[in-house]
């Protein structure tokens, strides 16, 4: 059995940055997301939450277009049923507080929290959330601690930037 696919050309975000020696110029990061927010529209309005968004699911392409990538444990929002029991899925560092809890609450907002991850990545080279000692421990942290500020790690970002960044990781999914 195989399962034929379209081949992308370019490299993940996570090693597009790691080629170009670390975190992108604020107005390329604001750029190269809002094509990512671009594509993650198209998701959402095909009724889908995609779950894993990573700087390693997201390819750039050489004309810098970009392609969100692996859909492995997307969720289909007008289903009625559990898809996995109480599994938790997703990847540790990028996966949302109710994710990490393993609650039934997802919807596109857990997307939203990956993609602020991710921002935060671009713009400053790190992992927000840091993988701990195990995968309870890293879920912990995400579930408890409070989400680093990017300026923290950049000074150079903008206010608004740094704003955008804290709405979209806010754990309250209300706000």
């Amino acid at each position: 059995l195989y399962i034929a696919m379209e081949y992308v050309d370019g490299c993940t975000l996570h090693k597009y940055l790691k080629n170009n020696g670390g975190p992108l110029q604020e107005d390329y990061a604001v750029e190269l997301m809002c094509k990512i927010l671009d594509a993650m529209e198209h998701v959402r309005e095909m009724g889908l939450v995609h779950r894993d968004i990573k700087p390693s699911n997201i390819i750039v392409k050489p004309n810098k277009d970009i392609c969100v990538i692996d859909f492995g444990i997307a969720k289909d929002i007008h289903s009625n049923g559990m898809t996995t029991g109480r599994c938790i899925l997703g990847t540790n560092g990028y996966m949302s507080p109710e994710q990490a809890e393993g609650g039934l609450t997802i919807d596109s907002r857990t997307d939203i929290y990956s993609l602020g991850c991710v921002l935060f990545y671009m713009v400053t080279g790190v992992h927000a959330i840091q993988t701990r000692g195990s995968d309870l421990e890293t879920r912990l942290a995400i579930i408890k601690e409070s989400f680093p500020r990017a300026k923290d790690y950049n000074p150079l970002i903008s206010d608004k930037l740094q704003s955008v960044i804290d709405r979209a990781v806010n754990t309250n999914m209300l706000k």
